[in-house]
């Protein structure tokens, strides 16, 4: 009778928990029941000694503490106090997601609204600007924490008042039942005559022009947005361009950057007015290695061929050291003979710069070619390629009644 009694009162206490009332501390089983008593306890309340066999080491630790959910203690030890503790979740009227603009910890977390990690995507959390209230569309558009009717902003809207009892049109592009769907997406207009639901519904148009449309469930047709609009040109290269008119036709326009592609290297297509037009480049113009333009005529413009060349003019220039020439209607060079000097010598650098018979040139010490600082009191020399500059003893006339100091300045 007495463990009968004792069950009774722990199911209370626990009922009484779970409804979030005041709570006192569960019942305690005394040492003569084989509670709390040790090996050989004595029983703190006048209850008989409990022994080893009967109310000592059979007694154990009690009951499992179970949280409390209302005295701001973690009973049950599992670091979650109260309405936050997954076995509070019933009596707190836990959600499983939380409101992001009622001002209430929903899913009893700690954390209410826009604080609540469950609320990053939420458009009244993201930073995104609020959009007006829908009233219909049973969320909180405008983010002040009032859904559809509830909101102040519906108070003229007629999905509040007695309009919102009103069956669903289907093809006036209002949502007249007030259910947040309108016309052919409206479950309502399932058995009336609706065509598409979106322009997505209704087939592509052949001519690449229009583009489709969706207006009370019927499909349609309109100019292409942005028209007149360039399209992607199938014929490149013949001086015209296809484009969309206003009145969603589509057209040729004149264009005089569609010119074609080169036709071969010796000749050059142009546009002109939205015809095809060109010329032959001229006789000796390179068109590959060792190979030249040639015109079929003296005087033809219209036509001309890549050839072999025909003399060294039609071939490639060479250079100081190589000079063009033509054998059996190939371009080649002949080299000049070493020593030859080239354009790039200057004078008085105590060097050379000559061919070397293989058509490239080379830099040479020129000990000759001495140097000249204007300075009438240094002798100037060259050494294996390297400039030097000794100055005079002293005494050595250096002009009218001047003479060098010996530090290579002249003066009287």
């Amino acid at each position: 009778m007495r463990r009968v009694a004792l069950t009774l009162t722990l199911g209370s206490w626990l009922i009484s928990a779970a409804c979030g009332q005041t709570q006192q501390d569960p019942p305690k089983e005394d040492a003569a029941a084989g509670g709390s008593g040790g090996s050989s306890g004595t029983a703190p309340t006048g209850g008989s000694a409990g022994d080893a066999a009967t109310g000592g080491a059979s007694g154990g630790t009690g009951p499992t503490p179970v949280e409390a959910c209302a005295n701001g203690v973690d009973d049950d030890k599992n670091g979650k106090t109260d309405c936050q503790d997954p076995d509070c979740f019933a009596g707190c009227g836990c959600a499983l997601n939380e409101d992001c603009t009622n001002g209430k910890d929903d899913d009893c977390d700690g954390l209410a609204d826009c604080k609540d990690l469950g609320c990053g995507a939420d458009p009244c959390c993201s930073g995104a600007v609020p959009k007006a209230e829908s009233c219909a569309g049973g969320k909180d558009d405008d983010c002040d924490g009032k859904i559809d009717c509830a909101d102040p902003d519906c108070a003229a809207d007629a999905c509040c008042g007695d309009a919102s009892t009103a069956p669903e049109a289907c093809a006036n592009g209002k949502d007249d039942d007030c259910d947040g769907k309108t016309d052919c997406a409206d479950p309502d207009c399932a058995s009336s005559a609706c065509g598409c639901i979106q322009p997505a519904d209704c087939a592509i148009p052949t001519n690449v022009c229009l583009e489709r449309t969706c207006q009370g469930g019927v499909c349609g047709t309109k100019p292409a947005l942005g028209t007149p609009l360039f399209l992607a040109d199938p014929t490149p290269g013949d001086c015209r361009t296809p484009v969309c008119g206003p009145d969603g036709a589509l057209y040729e326009s004149l264009n005089d950057g569609d010119a074609p592609f080169k036709i071969g290297p010796c000749y050059e297509p142009h546009c002109f007015d939205g015809s095809i037009q060109g010329w032959a480049k001229e006789d000796g113009t390179p068109c590959g290695s060792g190979l030249s333009c040639k015109r079929d005529s003296p005087s033809s413009w219209s036509t001309s061929q890549c050839v072999g060349c025909q003399d060294a003019s039609t071939c490639p220039l060479g250079d100081d050291c190589k000079a063009a020439k033509c054998s059996s209607g190939k371009c080649g060079y002949a080299f000049v003979p070493a020593g030859n000097l080239t354009s790039a010598n200057v004078a008085h650098d105590c060097r050379v710069h000559v061919c070397n018979g293989k058509g490239s040139a080379i830099w040479q010490a020129d000990d000759s070619d001495s140097p000249d600082d204007g300075n009438p009191c240094t002798f100037d020399s060259c050494t294996n390629g390297n400039a030097s500059f000794e100055n005079a003893p002293a005494g050595t006339a250096c002009g009218a009644g001047k003479v060098c100091d010996g530090g290579g300045n002249c003066g009287p």
